[in-house]
């Protein structure tokens, strides 16, 4: 199944007001697939981390605008996705730790496991999470891209796909 997120009328507006930026076009593009695919919020923490070159290239009129925007606006979709199944245990790929982070935090009642790669938390502590995420109390595995090659993530009966479709291991 796929499901729709419409974007609010200032959410299109803000995209508009990206696509008028005199941005170099990869900036432009990325901008525009990270609002889309991922969220305000992973925007958001790429323009004001003052690491990344967009945080200088990327107006503060529009930085100052996040606060307008729902974080992550397809959250309304998957909330509604995981109350119109019946399932025993549900797995949420996304791209961006924080995206996964904030729906760690919406969905607590699952009693979710956070998935994230070995550079951020260690091999120790993926293995202990695979095992955490092995029992039934457990309804929700949320995983950045780490959980997709040579992990064995307990089996679910519902798969939530936030992003695109970016690689074709994820999909199969």
């Amino acid at each position: 199944e796929v499901y729709d997120s419409e974007l609010e009328e200032k959410e299109i507006d803000f995209l508009k007001n990206i696509e008028e930026l005199p941005l170099n076009p990869f900036s432009k593009s990325f901008c525009l697939r990270t609002f889309t695919r991922d969220g305000a919020l992973a925007l958001k923490e790429t323009v004001l981390n003052p690491k990344t070159k967009l945080s200088k290239e990327f107006p503060e009129k529009l930085k100052n605008r996040f606060s307008e925007l729902r974080e992550l606006h397809k959250i309304e979709i998957v909330e509604n996705i995981l109350n119109e199944h019946d399932f025993e245990k549900a797995i949420i790929f996304v791209d961006r730790v924080c995206v996964a982070n904030k729906i760690y935090e919406k969905f607590s009642n699952l009693n979710p496991v956070l998935f994230l790669g070995r550079l951020r938390i260690g091999l120790e502590k993926q293995k202990e999470i695979l095992k955490k995420a092995q029992k039934p109390e457990h309804k929700l595995i949320i995983s950045t891209s780490a959980g997709e090659e040579g992990v064995d993530l307990p089996t679910a009966d519902l798969l939530i796909i936030w992003s695109n479709v970016a690689s074709p291991i994820r999909f199969i």
